[in-house]
């Protein structure tokens, strides 16, 4: 989608109100050919939602590789 989050946005009963997100664009390639994403100025929008997610993973799941076939 080309877009990042900026801001979760909130409401006074301190429940997640939208997502302040915005618009990127892929830059010139770098030495090894890969294009890195650049914000587009003045291009925020906001999602409206009820819940966010947040899903970051610093390791794989110690369930997934221990049943996993090697």
């Amino acid at each position: 989608m080309l877009a990042a989050p900026v801001e979760v946005l909130g409401n006074p009963q301190r429940w997640v109100a939208g997502l302040k997100c915005i618009r990127m664009q892929l830059g010139e390639p770098d030495a090894s050919g890969r294009r890195s994403p650049t914000a587009i100025p003045g291009s925020e929008f906001t999602l409206d939602c009820d819940v966010v997610v947040v899903a970051v993973g610093t390791r794989a799941n110690p369930l997934l590789t221990a049943t996993a076939p090697t």
